[in-house]
C-alpha cells in the first residue's frame, strides 16, 4: 500500500476515465477533449503555506488600540488604531526575525513555520505589553490631568478667597472711615443734637463697646502729659488733636482704628426755645464737656465675628418692622455699618432742621438789627435836642433790640453763647474790684457811672442827674467833687448802648 499513488497527499493529478465518449459511439467524430490546466504542485503548496502564515500573523499579531479616559464618566475608552500602509508587513518581518531567534533556541522539529509562530507569539506578547502600557499611560495622563485641574481649582479657590478677604478688608476699612468721619462731625455739632438723637447714639455705641469687650478688645492707651486720656470724660479736645495726626489714624497691620463717643446727659434738659442744653439751675452747658471718647484698635478678623442684636434696635436702625423681642445674628462689621448709616441719616436730618431753623433765626436777627439801627437814629436826634424823654425812650428800644439780637445769636451759635457767658461770669466776679479802682481814679468834678451793660464811664457832676434819668439802669459808683473843676465832657450819645 505504500506504493499506492492515492496515498501521496502532494499529488493532486486527477485520474482519467477509460470509456469512450458518446460521440464516438454514434459515429460522429470524437471531440477533442478540453485540455485541463496543469496545476503546479509546488505553487499549490506555496499558496497554502502563505495563507497559513497570513492567518497565523493576523491571529497572532491582532489589532492595535489607543486609550483615553472620559473625563465625565472616568471610564477608559478603547479606540482601534488605524494601521499605516506596510504595518502588517513590518509585523510579519518582526515575527520572522523573532521566529528565527526562537527557532535557534528550539531547533528540533520546528521548521520555519514553527519558528515564525513562536516569533509571532513573541511579537503579539510585545503588542500586549505595549497595549497595557498605552492603557496605563492613558490612566496616568488622566490622573495627572485631574490632579492639575484639582490643583488649579485649589489655586483658583485660594485666589478667590484672598480676593474676597481683600475686598472685605477694603469694605470694612471704608465703613470704619465713614464711622470715624461721622463721629468727628457729631462731636463738632454736639450742642446742636437733639435729645432723641443722643439717646439713640449712646445706646448704639454702648452696645458696640459691650461686643468689643466680649471679644477682648480694649481702648488703646493715649498718653497726654504722662496721663492716659483714652476713656476719660471731657477728653474731646485732646482726642481731636490726637486724631488730627495721620500717623495716629494708621493702625498696625491686621488692625483697624475705631473711635466711639458717648455723652452723659444726666441732669440736663434741652431748652426748646433757645436750643441750649441746661443744667438744673438753668445754666447753659456744653455737651463737649460731658463727652467721653474711647479709641479702639480692633483685630480685623474680629470684625467678622457674629453679634446678637435685638429686633427693636434693628427697627430703629433700619426702619424695619421686625418682631421687637426677637434676636438676630450678624457680623460685627454689618452692625457697625447699620449704625454708621443710621448716624449719617440722623446727622443729615438734623442738618436740614438746623438749616430751616437758622433761616428763621436769621430773619429774627435781621429784624432786631433794623430795630437797633432805628433806635440809634432816634437816640441821636433826642441827644441833639437834649430831649431827655426822647433819649430815655430811644435807649429803652435800643436795649430791647440788642437783647433780642444777642438772644438770637446765642441760638444760632450755642458754643459762642457759652463762651460769651463764661466771659461775662468772669467779668462779673472781677466787677467789684474793677469798679472800686475805677471810682478811686475819678477826676475832679466828675462822677463814675456804671451803665446797664456793665461798662464804666465818667461824666460831669452837673449833668449827672439828667444822664441817670436818660439811661435807666445806670448807677453812680463814685465822684470827685474837688476844688478844681474839670472841663465839661458831655456824656456820649449812646451812653446806654450795650456792645453788640
Amino acid at each position: 500500500m505504500a506504493d499506492d499513488p492515492t496515498n501521496n497527499q502532494d499529488d493532486v493529478t486527477p485520474s482519467l476515465p477509460t470509456s469512450q465518449p458518446a460521440g464516438a459511439v454514434m459515429g460522429n467524430p470524437a471531440p477533442q477533449p478540453q485540455q485541463q490546466p496543469q496545476v503546479n504542485p509546488a505553487q499549490v503548496a506555496q499558496v497554502a503555506h502563505t495563507s497559513r502564515i497570513g492567518a497565523l500573523a493576523k491571529s497572532l499579531l491582532g489589532k492595535q488600540y489607543d486609550y483615553a479616559v472620559d473625563p465625565n464618566s472616568g471610564k477608559t475608552i478603547q479606540t482601534e488604531r488605524k494601521q499605516a500602509p506596510g504595518e502588517l508587513f513590518r509585523h510579519l518581518v518582526a515575527g520572522a526575525l523573532l521566529g528565527g531567534a526562537a527557532a535557534a533556541e528550539h531547533p528540533s522539529g520546528t521548521g520555519f513555520l514553527g519558528g515564525f509562530a513562536t516569533g509571532g507569539a513573541a511579537a503579539h506578547q510585545a503588542d500586549i505589553q505595549q497595549d497595557q502600557q498605552r492603557r496605563a499611560q492613558a490612566q496616568q495622563e488622566f490622573q495627572n490631568t485631574q490632579e492639575r485641574q484639582r490643583m488649579g481649582m485649589e489655586q483658583e479657590k485660594l485666589g478667590l478667597e484672598k480676593s474676597r478677604l481683600e475686598q472685605e478688608k477694603v469694605f470694612q476699612n471704608a465703613q470704619l472711615a465713614q464711622w470715624t468721619a461721622n463721629s468727628l462731625r457729631a462731636d463738632k455739632e454736639l450742642d446742636f443734637q437733639t435729645e432723641k438723637f443722643l439717646q439713640e447714639q449712646n445706646q448704639y455705641n454702648t452696645s458696640i463697646q459691650l461686643e468689643l469687650a466680649k471679644m477682648g478688645a480694649n481702648p488703646m492707651p493715649i498718653m497726654v502729659n504722662g496721663k492716659n486720656i483714652n476713656g476719660t470724660i471731657d477728653n474731646g479736645a485732646d482726642i481731636q488733636k490726637y486724631m488730627s495726626d495721620p500717623k495716629n489714624r494708621q493702625a498696625p497691620e491686621g488692625y483697624s482704628i475705631m473711635p466711639i463717643m458717648t455723652v452723659d446727659t444726666t441732669g440736663l434738659t434741652r431748652n426748646s426755645k433757645t436750643n441750649e442744653w441746661q443744667d438744673s439751675t438753668g445754666n447753659t452747658v456744653s455737651l463737649n464737656d460731658r463727652a467721653t471718647w474711647r479709641i479702639y484698635q480692633i483685630p480685623q478678623n474680629t470684625l467678622g465675628a457674629p453679634v446678637k442684636v435685638n429686633g427693636s434696635v434693628l427697627n430703629k436702625l433700619t426702619g424695619s418692622e421686625l418682631p421687637a423681642d426677637a434676636t438676630y445674628q450678624m457680623p460685627l462689621s454689618d452692625y457697625i455699618g447699620l449704625n454708621t448709616q443710621a448716624k449719617s441719616r440722623g446727622l443729615q436730618e438734623q442738618a436740614q432742621n438746623r438749616a430751616d431753623k437758622h433761616a428763621e433765626l436769621q430773619a429774627s436777627f435781621d429784624a432786631a438789627k433794623i430795630a437797633r439801627d432805628t433806635a440809634n437814629d432816634q437816640l441821636r436826634v433826642a441827644s441833639a435836642t437834649m430831649d431827655t424823654e426822647g433819649i430815655a425812650a430811644a435807649n429803652k428800644k435800643l436795649d430791647a433790640a440788642n437783647e433780642e439780637m444777642q438772644r438770637v445769636a446765642d441760638q444760632m451759635n450755642p458754643k459762642a453763647a457759652i463762651a460769651r457767658k463764661k466771659a461775662e461770669d468772669e467779668k462779673e466776679k472781677a466787677r467789684p474790684e474793677r469798679e472800686k479802682a475805677f471810682a478811686a481814679a475819678t477826676p475832679p468834678g466828675m462822677a463814675a457811672i456804671r451803665l446797664p451793660n456793665g461798662d464804666l464811664r465818667y461824666g460831669p457832676i452837673d449833668k449827672l442827674d439828667a444822664a441817670l434819668k436818660a439811661v435807666p439802669g445806670a448807677v453812680e459808683i463814685g465822684r470827685n467833687a474837688g476844688p478844681k473843676a474839670a472841663p465839661e465832657s458831655p456824656l456820649p450819645e449812646n451812653l446806654g448802648t450795650p456792645t453788640p
